[in-house]
């Protein structure tokens, strides 16, 4: 629980009143523990699939004379990677289109 208190002055700088505000936050700090819970939960449910997954994005450039598209890897699980024969440290040196 949080408590604010703001004294409004008027034109003279003259207390008018107290102001206090109350917010209780703990319906949701409640939630964010859940949702970090629910993120866990699911990589690792994920990263322990026996089936491979390859998570990517595609990044769009535009330069003056040409439109260009790269893409990005974010994550593999275990299973790609047994199944590629693709290190841990190839997700940041190698481009998506290259991964495999």
């Amino acid at each position: 629980m949080a408590i604010h208190t703001f004294p409004p002055l008027d034109g003279h700088d003259a207390l008018i009143a107290i102001i206090q505000l109350y917010i209780d936050s703990t319906e949701p700090l409640k939630l964010e523990k859940q949702i970090k819970s629910s993120v866990k939960r699911f990589k690792s449910l994920i990263e322990n699939s026996d089936t491979a997954i390859l998570y990517y994005t595609t990044l769009h450039y535009t330069t003056l004379h040409y439109n260009l598209a790269a893409k990005k890897l974010y994550f593999v699980n275990r299973a790609f990677r047994e199944l590629f024969k693709f290190r841990e440290f190839d997700l940041h040196r190698r481009p998506a289109a290259t991964a495999f």
